[in-house]
């Protein structure tokens, strides 16, 4: 049965996850997105799994069905879902570190980055966290048009969209600029 997971939730698996990981000479980098990294910095309420950019393999992933069983949780809690949706022009050492332990270091993906991520899917919840992201990541652009042109840079295989910048505006607007 899968539960909403809150920023302490969140922490809380991950620091399970990295006990378990401690036996294993691996070493795991991994950089989160989505709503974990909103419910991470209490940005929002609660999110239904964790999505990571990086790719994660078996032996993780074994730790992480470990932990999903004892929380009753999904088996996939924490997932590469977000893979595809990683933006062109994310740099790594741009990514905030969120968790650091011997075998398992989570960073999470810069919130203006974020912001893009979220207006290439927006589906109806990606675009009430841009509305909550705005005033956070509002300066870190020299404005709309500035948004779009770094929109198609990151995804330069997104179909061009004249309506972009006014769908901006509007997210801008209902966040009470």
């Amino acid at each position: 049965m899968q539960h909403g997971l809150d920023g302490d939730h969140i922490r809380q698996l991950v620091a399970d996850l990295a006990k378990r990981l401690r036996a294993s000479n691996a070493e795991y980098r991994i950089i989160i997105a989505g709503g974990a990294l909103l419910a991470w910095h209490g940005l929002r309420e609660s999110t239904h799994d964790v999505d990571s950019l990086t790719y994660l393999d078996g032996d993780i992933q074994h730790a992480i069905r470990d932990v999903a069983a004892d929380h009753d949780l999904a088996p996939n809690w924490l997932n590469h879902n977000a893979r595809p949706f990683t933006p062109a022009t994310l740099e790594s050492d741009t990514c905030g570190l969120l968790f650091d332990e011997r075998n398992l270091v989570v960073f999470g993906v810069p919130l203006h980055m974020l912001f893009l991520m979220k207006l290439d899917r927006a589906a109806p919840n990606d675009v009430d966290d841009m509305v909550t992201l705005w005033p956070l990541i509002e300066a870190k652009f020299r404005g709309i048009d500035d948004i779009v042109e770094q929109y198609y840079a990151a995804y330069p295989l997104a179909r061009f969209d004249d309506f972009l910048g006014r769908f901006v505006e509007d997210i801008a607007r209902r966040a009470g600029r």
